[in-house]
């Protein structure tokens, strides 16, 4: 018997064609590189070389989900730096409360070293004769470590920001 602990990088296979049909046996979801990346979630979402890791089936059937790295202390109360996270596109409906991954043109987060971060998200609203608008979106660290902050959003500096996912799980 095989005693040997099972890695989140043991799960985890690049994509080429010599491998391409262990690939299709298993449960995968794709491992985007933010900390490394320079451009948009749209671009490195298209970008071909990026890795494949394994999961269980629930996650591999909907083709929502996808995983990545997160890196840096402003979480580590519900995240550890380093682990790999399981996130899954959002849709409509409310975010408050949730933990994202943020995208934002305007701000580099210090840990992450690029414009996306994970933090928890919190909104103030008001009603307009419009409908329901966002005044402030406050994203918010999680941390033993005082010293990380809200990052503060309002119209003016909110424009670039895109929430692409909510957290799911730590594999």
């Amino acid at each position: 018997v095989n005693n040997k602990a099972i890695t989140p990088s043991d799960k985890i296979s690049k994509v080429s064609p010599t491998n391409l049909k262990e690939i299709d046996s298993k449960f995968t979801i794709p491992l985007y590189d933010f900390y490394a990346a320079a451009g948009s979630f749209s671009e490195i979402q298209s970008n071909k070389d990026y890795s494949q890791i394994e999961v269980e089936e629930k996650y591999a059937k909907s083709g929502n989900y996808f995983a990545c790295k997160v890196i840096g202390e402003s979480m580590n109360r519900r995240i550890p730096n380093g682990s790999i996270c399981i996130f899954r596109k959002i849709g409509d409906g409310t975010k408050n409360g949730k933990i994202v991954l943020v995208e934002n043109r305007d701000t580099q987060d210090p840990d992450f070293n690029s414009a996306f971060t994970v933090k928890t998200y919190s909104s103030q609203k008001k009603v307009t004769e419009f409908g329901v608008e966002n005044v402030q979106i406050i994203l918010k660290p999680n941390s033993y470590d005082r010293s990380y902050v809200d990052i503060v959003l309002d119209e003016e500096n909110a424009e670039g920001m895109i929430v692409h996912a909510e957290f799911v799980a730590i594999i």
